[in-house]
Formats: structure tokens, C-alpha cells, sequence
């Protein structure tokens, strides 16, 4: 299961002292706010110096490595390799949804794929999928952060690179 979700949100800091994970998987295809951190809320909340290397992330919507929904909050040198595999909307290499949150020195170096065959929740009326995150909005910050990842979609409203779609 990832550590936070929509009724219990990650709310404190993690600092992975540069250690990595490896062969992370996690498949629940039909859940949203899916990654090795589902919801992290609040700006209090930090996730620092840790790395996923290899495995697969997979989920419906809001569906990233590190983490599925940042909702204010920091990660700070953060990076993965691991596959991203969605069903849904707001898919990211690193994070699905990113809503008022600082994000620094980190990265993404696996593949992202995500079919949205439509029925499903949008995310934030539409569905969106990037290298890096999926969807970037409000008073957010990203700095020295990069993606060097494949995007394969199908059925997606807005699609990039680095980023699905970015507002605010």
C-alpha cells in the first residue's frame, strides 16, 4: 500500500539519508493516488534524499513514482527509474498532482504510460500525463528538476515531456 491517501494524508518528513528502494511494485490498477507516497498534504510535509530504482508503479488516476498527489509539501533530491503505469488521468513520472508544493534537485529516467479510455474521474477536467508530473498548478515551485523519460498515451487530453499541463 503507499504511505498516505485521500482520508489519511502523509503529513510529515522523510529524509532517505540517499539510500535507494529497488524493484519497488505496486499495482492497484483500479485506485487513484497511487505511488510509494499516495497523498502528501500540508507544507510542513517533506520527503528528502531517496531514490527508487526499477520496478513499476501502477494505478487508475493521480499516479506517479514518488508520489500520487503533493498538496503542498517539499521533495528535495528525489529521483526514480521505476515504470509508470496508469489507467486514468494525472500520471507523472515523479508525481501525478502537484498543487502548491516546492519540488528541487530531482529527476525521472523511466517510462510513463497511461491509457485514459474515458468513464473515469478527470482530473481537474481533463487528463493529463508528463515525464515528470502530470499535473502542476497553483503556487508551485520546481527547480533544477528534469525528466529524460518516454510518455506513451492514449486517449489524452494533454501530454508533455516534462509536464501534462501546468496551471496557475
Amino acid at each position: 500500500d503507499p504511505i498516505g491517501d485521500s482520508s489519511t494524508k502523509f503529513t510529515g518528513t522523510l529524509d532517505g539519508n540517499n539510500k535507494t528502494i529497488s524493484s519497488l511494485t505496486i499495482d492497484r490498477d483500479a485506485s487513484n493516488y497511487i505511488g510509494l507516497f499516495g497523498y502528501i498534504d500540508g507544507s510542513s510535509a517533506e520527503i528528502s534524499d531517496l531514490g527508487l530504482v526499477g520496478g513499476a508503479i501502477t494505478g487508475n488516476g493521480m499516479v506517479g513514482s514518488i508520489v500520487g498527489r503533493l498538496n503542498g509539501g517539499t521533495l528535495d533530491n528525489v529521483y526514480s527509474t521505476a515504470d509508470v503505469n496508469a489507467d486514468s488521468n494525472c500520471v507523472g513520472g515523479v508525481v501525478g498532482y502537484v498543487n502548491d508544493g516546492t519540488v528541487t534537485d530531482s529527476y525521472y529516467s523511466g517510462a510513463v504510460t497511461a491509457t485514459y479510455p474515458g468513464g473515469g474521474p478527470p482530473c481537474a477536467s481533463g487528463n493529463y500525463a508528463g515525464g515528470f508530473a502530470g499535473y502542476i498548478r497553483g503556487e508551485t515551485t520546481i527547480s533544477d528538476s528534469y525528466s529524460e523519460g518516454s510518455v506513451t498515451t492514449s486517449g489524452f487530453s494533454s501530454v508533455g515531456g516534462f509536464a501534462g499541463i501546468i496551471r496557475g
